[in-house]
């Protein structure tokens, strides 16, 4: 049973990483393709589990072997999600910097418009 489902894996590995026809899929799309092949493998095997005369040991082999095989696509969902989160919080962290930028120069130039000119503010100059 290990031995079927290494090589079905490695088939499914391969059929994934072979160029699609037409535009490549986002990584996100790849990652919910390879779920939806492990989850129909799981059912498939489950299902022909359900055929045999010792149901649990079989049923608890494929799950283990769904578990194997999902960590591998939620390890690389959560760093997926985990680069996603980081550019948006760096896309966020810049238009609050240009906005802050954007706020001193007003408060600058509002200062200095509300300043009198230096030379008038002494007073006549000497003579």
């Amino acid at each position: 049973m290990r031995r079927r489902g290494l090589l079905v894996g490695a088939a499914l590995a391969g059929a994934l990483l072979a160029p699609a026809a037409g535009a490549e899929p986002s990584a996100r799309e790849r990652l919910a393709q390879e779920r939806r092949a492990v989850e129909q493998r799981y059912a498939a095997e489950e299902a022909a589990c359900r055929e045999r005369f010792t149901v649990t040991a079989c049923v608890e082999e494929v799950r283990r072997a769904r578990r194997e095989a999902l960590t591998d696509v939620t390890a690389r969902q959560i760093a997926l999600d985990d680069a996603e989160r980081q550019r948006r919080a760096e896309v966020r962290r810049r238009r609050i910097e240009r906005k802050q930028a954007r706020r001193a120069a007003a408060e600058q130039q509002a200062a200095s418009a509300a300043k009198p000119p230096a030379a008038s503010a002494a007073g006549p100059a000497p003579r």
